[in-house]
């Protein structure tokens, strides 16, 4: 089920970017492999956002209701004011056009470019070795997503596991989960995309990385 495939990609990318982001500031011989794994899900996620994008919207209020509840449920006032000002009253509307949108795709491109431009500094230091050496390290930008993208990766999330949660809830899925197990990766999601818009810079999209 793509749904269920794009929850996972989107953890997996939230996951893997802490881990990125310490192997590059340990340098570790890891880092290549880690950061490949992650434009790969940065492509995934491209590709299929508009599919999601399809799902959200279709549910419309029933989307909003399920997104409401579990909101207000499980974030305290502080957090529910930042998401609410981010979505609005009606998710369903507003993420399933972001997620259509040519400025999320932007905003993922930029990612890639930014972590293939790390891997090659990490595996060729300008100036420091032949070809393949991945030490010692050059000096390399910021290893983390933006917090733009982290919120937005973290609402995403939260989207498609709201969808499927109600499709179990419904018995329309052949997912073998309960709806309280997804549900609670919404909160996965709805956690990264608090944290990272209480960062002052998730306003702002990445810049775009020139080769």
């Amino acid at each position: 089920m793509l749904l269920s495939k794009f929850a996972v990609a989107c953890t997996e990318l939230l996951v893997l970017d802490e881990l990125w982001t310490k192997a590059v500031q340990d340098r570790e011989t890891t880092a290549p492999e880690l950061g490949r794994r992650m434009t790969n899900i940065l492509d995934f996620i491209g590709n299929t956002s508009s599919e999601v994008a399809v799902e959200v919207g279709e549910m419309g209020p029933e989307f909003d209701v399920a997104w409401n509840s579990l909101a207000e449920d499980n974030l305290s006032p502080e957090g529910l004011a930042l998401l609410s000002e981010e979505v609005g009253p009606h998710a369903s509307a507003r993420v399933s056009a972001f997620l259509r949108s040519q400025e999320w795709r932007t905003a993922l491109g930029a990612e890639g470019a930014a972590i293939e431009m790390q891997i090659k500094e990490i595996e060729n230091p300008s100036g420091s070795g032949p070809e393949g050496d991945v030490t010692p390290y050059g000096p390399l930008p910021e290893g983390d997503v933006t917090p733009y993208t982290r919120k937005w990766l973290g609402i995403a999330l939260a989207c498609a596991a709201v969808v499927v949660a109600a499709a179990i809830s419904a018995g329309a899925s052949p997912v073998v989960a309960t709806a309280t197990a997804v549900g609670s990766l919404a909160l996965v999601g709805f956690h990264a995309a608090i944290t990272a818009l209480a960062d002052p810079r998730a306003s702002a999209p990445p810049p775009a990385i020139s080769n």
